[in-house]
């Protein structure tokens, strides 16, 4: 029998995690979930404007805000903007009528139960590095004058503000929103690799135990 390449590995690893936890089948209850890990993963003070499929949150600290519409996995609108001036900062439009490579690939197979005692961590730790905490194609907001408080005072421990990656590839409006989440943790270093460990470890028995659907409340463990 062939043995898989680390490509095609990551291909399965990806579909697995995206299908399992990032296409939900109660929407409304997936949301409902995010809404509470974003107040327990930025550590911040948060503000709901709105709340369901359309909504905006702002972070007062941060002095942003974000505004989204999801229709489903592979439809949605978000922007993100300066709440001093509302003015845009970064946008994004993933339209499911026209067709990207990435959406169109399905590895179509299990992992390969002889690679998991050693290859499934590392995979994970690849597929969620360019899925949520370093996407290959990625805007820096502080290239269009966002700062934290740790750009101000390196010594507060807050992250500056180019560590903060938004992907410009994510045509799922669930991985996105996840995405998010992560990247405007910005109070520490630390808070940033306690949920990379967190995922790594749900995402590897998931899979292990050939867990067709990771429930929200495990997804956003809080």
């Amino acid at each position: 029998m062939r043995v898989m390449n680390e490509t095609e590995r990551h291909a399965i690893v990806w579909d697995l995690i995206e299908q399992s936890a990032f296409r939900p089948d109660k929407q409304k209850s997936w949301l409902r979930c995010y809404s509470d890990q974003l107040r327990h993963l930025l550590q911040l003070p948060l503000v709901w404007t709105k709340f369901g499929s359309q909504e905006c949150f702002e972070i007062p600290d941060l002095k942003i805000a974000c505004k989204y519409t999801i229709e489903g996995p592979n439809a949605y609108v978000a922007y993100l903007t300066k709440t001093e001036d509302e003015r845009t900062m970064w946008s994004v439009h993933a339209d499911k009528d026209y067709l990207s490579k990435a959406a169109l690939h399905m590895a179509g197979v299990d992992y390969p139960a002889a690679e998991i005692g050693t290859h499934l961590q590392s995979d994970i730790k690849n597929v969620l590095e360019g899925m949520l905490f370093h996407p290959r194609n990625h805007a820096h907001l502080s290239a269009v004058g966002f700062t934290t408080a740790g750009d101000a005072d390196p010594s507060c421990g807050m992250l500056k503000a180019d560590n903060i990656r938004v992907t410009t590839s994510a045509y799922n409006g669930f991985v996105f929103l996840y995405h998010l989440a992560y990247q405007l943790c910005v109070v520490s270093k630390q808070a940033r690799n306690n949920e990379k460990t967190r995922l790594i470890s749900l995402f590897e028995n998931a899979i292990k135990n050939n867990d067709s659907t990771v429930n929200a409340r495990d997804l956003f463990s809080f």
